[in-house]
C-alpha cells in the first residue's frame, strides 16, 4: 500500500512538473483596480518575451487573491501602442493591442474549450471581448458576457507610430463567483496569460504567450496557477 502511494504522490508530481506554475498570493487588503501597480510591489512577478528574437517588447503579469476576487496585473512594455476597438465584444478586438487572460477553473486540461473555460481580452482602450465554453456552432460563445473589471493605463500615444512609446499596465478582478467556487489555500488551476499586438509594420495580427501555445483555448496546454497564504 505504501508503495503505491509513493508511486501515485510521484507521478502527480511529475505531472506538475510538465506545465510551468504560478502562484497567487493572498492579501488581506483588497487591491484597487485603477492600473496604477504599486499595490503590486511585493507580487511574484512572472516575464513573457516573443519567440521571434527581432521583435523586442516583452511583459511580466502577477497575480493576487482575496476571498471575493482573483486578481491580475500586466506590465507591458510596447514601443508603438495601436488598436481600433472601443465597444465591448467589438469583433477583431483580440487584434489590438491588449492582453489576454483564459481560465481553466477545473484544471481539467481538456483539448476542447469547454463550458467551465473563459477567456477576456482587454485591449488598450480598456475595451473588453470575452467568451466561455463553445456555442451550439462549435464556435467560441461570444454571447456570454462576464463580470471582469479592468482599468488600463497607456503610457504613450495611440496610433501615431512617428513618436516612441513606453507601453501600457492592466489591472483586473475577476469574481470567484464567476470562475465558479470559493477559493482556499492551495487550490489549483489552469492559466495562460497572452499580449496581444498589431504588427509595427504590417498592421497584422501577433501574439505571445505564456505558454507558448499555437491554439489559445486549448486548457491541456495551459500553466498551473496555485493560491498561495504568504
Amino acid at each position: 500500500m505504501k508503495k503505491s502511494l509513493c508511486l501515485f504522490v510521484i507521478s502527480i508530481v511529475a505531472f506538475n512538473v510538465l506545465y510551468p506554475q504560478a502562484v497567487s498570493k493572498y492579501v488581506i487588503v483588497p487591491i484597487k483596480i485603477d492600473g496604477n501597480l504599486t499595490d503590486w510591489d511585493f507580487a511574484q512577478w512572472y516575464w513573457i518575451k516573443p519567440q521571434d528574437q527581432n521583435w523586442k517588447d516583452s511583459a511580466r503579469f502577477a497575480l493576487f487573491w482575496d476571498e471575493n476576487y482573483l486578481y491580475t496585473a500586466f506590465e507591458v512594455f510596447n514601443s508603438n501602442l495601436q488598436a481600433e476597438q472601443t465597444e465591448w465584444d467589438a469583433s477583431g478586438l483580440h487584434m489590438d493591442d491588449g492582453v489576454e487572460i483564459l481560465i481553466d477553473p477545473n484544471l481539467d486540461r481538456s483539448l476542447e474549450w469547454q463550458e467551465d473555460d473563459f477567456a477576456y481580452h482587454i485591449n488598450i482602450y480598456n475595451a473588453i471581448l470575452d467568451d466561455r465554453g463553445m456555442s451550439d456552432d462549435g464556435k467560441y460563445n461570444n454571447d456570454w458576457n462576464g463580470e471582469i473589471f479592468a482599468v488600463v493605463r497607456t503610457y504613450g500615444t495611440i496610433n501615431e507610430p512617428i513618436d516612441k512609446d513606453w507601453g501600457y499596465t492592466v489591472e483586473a478582478a475577476i469574481p470567484w463567483s464567476e470562475i465558479g467556487y470559493l477559493p482556499y489555500f492551495g487550490k489549483q488551476f489552469g492559466a495562460d496569460f497572452c499580449v496581444n499586438d498589431r504588427d509595427d509594420i504590417t498592421g497584422k495580427y501577433r501574439y505571445y504567450d505564456w505558454m507558448r501555445l499555437k491554439k489559445f483555448h486549448m486548457p491541456s496546454g495551459f500553466g498551473t496557477v496555485t493560491l498561495i497564504n504568504e
